[in-house]
Parts: C-alpha cells; structure tokens; sequence
C-alpha cells in the first residue's frame, strides 16, 4: 500500500526531475487550517520539522493557518519534535463539558496551545529557529460585532462575495499576517487580498495563534492583538489551506504537508457545491504530500478526523479520544514513507504534475 501521493507544482516539477531533491531546496512549510484533520497527518509533519529539517536555516519560513499555526508555531521552537507532540497530546486529550459553549472552548485551545509553547515563547518570537507567519482574520464592519444575529448575516454575504470573486472578501476581512519578522514571504502586492503585515512578541503569541484558531458562530474572537485594535477570526477564513504567491526564488520549494489532495484557498471554498480549486500558479513552487486514499481507508473509522467526530461520539468521549490518538499513531507511517523515499533518491518517480491531477 503507497500511504502517501506527492503532487508538485509546475516549477518544483521541473526542479526535481532536473536536479533531485535536497532539503535545502527547502524554503518554506504550510500548513492548513482544518480543526482534528490534522491528526491525518501529525506524524508527516512531526518528520518534516523535526528530521527532515533538523539542521535547516532559522530564515526557513513556517507559515500556517488556523491548528496549521499552531504546528508552525512548534517548528519554531528548540525541539519541534517534543512541542508538536505537546500539542497533538493536549488537543487529542482534551475532555469538555457535554454541552461546551464558546467560552469554554476558546478557553480549552488557549490551554493546547500553553502546552505546546510550553517555555519556547521567547525561542518562537526571536526566530532563531525559523521564521513564523500566523494568518488571522480582522473583521470589518459587521464582522466586528460578536452578535450571534449580525455575525450569521454577515458571514453568509462575505461567503457570496467570495463564490463571485476571491477579492471581493476584502471589504469583510482583512487578512492580517502576524509574524516574528519583519518579511512578508510572498507577493502580496500580486494577491487578491490584501495582507497587513504585524511583528508578534511573548504578549501577543498566544493571542495571535488563538486568533488564527477562532472558528466563528463556535469560538470567541480574540480582541486588540497587540498594537493592533479589532477583533480577530480563524485565519483560514482568508487562507483555509495555502496558497500564495510565494518567491524565493529559482531552486526553492515550498513543502505542504497536507490531509488533502487539493487546495481551497479560502475556507468559503469548502462551503461551494464544486470543487473551485487554488490557481496553479500559486502552487508553482509547492510539493503537496498527503495521505494515500489506500491509507485513509485502512484508518478506523475509514475517513480523515474532523470536528464532525465530537457529534458522532457525543458524549463518549473516552472513544473518540482513542479515535484520535489511535490515527495520530498511524499517522507515523506517513513521515516514515515520505522518509524511505526521499533517502532512496527516488522522489521524481512518485511525483504527479498538479495541474494534472486537478484535471484528472
């Protein structure tokens, strides 16, 4: 059984197939929003940041969105292994009141992601290990009130805005980038939204990574990150998974260890009745790793983890917590094949063009 499938961009096909890989190709990893699905591939991501790129340079960019930041987060600290395995263990772990309201479950991630950072905050904002991008979400007019009422109207016009024309979310949402540098790693200037770029400090770490996680109508936003007033949404409703366009220039690659085969770039995408995958072009740089649907179908429950897991155990919570720990186990198995091919010198024999596969 292939327990991963490996899609390249146009241009890190080419390099590949040209000059192999190495791990200094490497100059930045994402990763997506997406809640429990990332226990599909706690074990790829835990390989990428903790073996693969072990002794990679602290200008190496770790850039997500949502649960995505938060793993971004623990690749920057002295020992990504031990902090992602915080993170996997208090998220997994984690037991909630049988009917949890929006307190109380902005108040449990805000515990996940003190236990990852554990005492790695000035490690993360220093970047001596890596440079870090956190995506959130600043909402404009409406989007600025927590009322319940306002709050649905509102979503549902800036999710039609976006159906029509990804730019059209700039009037709802400003995509606020905050990071422990002063570089915003793509062309912003070239993307349909706009991006406010924010220098993070030990105050606002966990502020900004609870920003990034706060999942509307089911979290409370996060108010006045910073220096910056406002109130503040999951990021992947800008950048559900990622894509952007990115430049480090020619021989550069930019790895997503992702639970999909495809890329929506905003998290209204998913609410579309087709399929409206990311440009191409975006992903020109892009070597997208996910698991095999022979793998997905060999896991318990034959399908990736999602939040949809906490109404199908209800209040057997003992069971999904197994669920959980029991497919973050399995997800090992990613990392190591990713690891045997790579070490065989044979990666350009698994790749698939992704403007083909999305054709396909």
């Amino acid at each position: 059984m292939n327990r991963i499938k490996i899609i390249a961009g146009s241009e890190a096909h080419e390099l590949i197939n040209n000059r192999g890989f190495s791990s200094s190709m490497v100059k930045a990893v994402v990763a997506a929003a997406g809640g429990p699905k990332w226990f599909t591939t706690y074990g790829l991501v835990r390989y990428i940041i903790d073996d693969l790129l072990k002794d990679a340079s602290a200008d190496t960019h770790y850039i997500g969105s949502s649960v995505g930041s938060w793993q971004m987060a623990a690749a920057t600290t002295s020992d990504p292994g031990a902090a992602i395995d915080r993170l996997q263990y208090a998220y997994a772990n984690h037991i909630y009141t049988d009917h949890p309201d929006a307190q109380e479950i902005t108040d449990a991630c805000r515990g996940i992601i003190s236990n990852m950072i554990g005492q790695e905050s000035h490690n993360i904002v220093s970047g001596r290990y890596g440079r870090l991008g956190i995506f959130t979400s600043r909402g404009k007019g409406l989007l600025a009130n927590s009322n319940k009422i306002a709050l649905s109207m509102s979503f549902t016009f800036a999710a039609i805005a976006h159906s029509l024309k990804r730019s059209w979310l700039n009037n709802y949402i400003e995509r606020v980038l905050f990071s422990n540098t002063d570089v915003i790693p793509y062309d912003h200037l070239s993307d349909d939204l706009e991006t406010r770029l924010a220098k993070v400090d030990v105050k606002s770490l966990h502020s900004a990574l609870s920003a990034s996680g706060a999942i509307p109508m089911l979290m409370k936003p996060q108010k006045n990150i910073g220096p910056l007033t406002g109130t503040y949404w999951d990021g992947g409703i800008t950048d559900y998974h990622i894509a952007l366009p990115f430049n480090f220039g020619p021989n550069s690659i930019v790895l997503h260890p992702h639970f999909s085969p495809y890329v929506l770039a905003g998290w209204f995408d998913k609410k579309l009745p087709y399929i409206r995958h990311a440009n191409p072009k975006l992903l020109s740089k892009v070597l997208l790793i996910c698991p095999s649907d022979d793998f997905v179908n060999s896991l318990p429950m034959k399908k990736i983890t999602d939040l949809k897991d906490f109404y199908y155990f209800d209040k057997d919570q003992k069971a999904r917590i197994q669920y959980w720990n029991e497919v973050s186990e399995r997800s090992k198995e990613l990392g190591k094949e990713l690891k045997e091919i790579l070490e065989s010198d044979n990666l350009a024999n698994h790749l698939v063009r992704y403007d083909e596969h999305i054709r396909g």
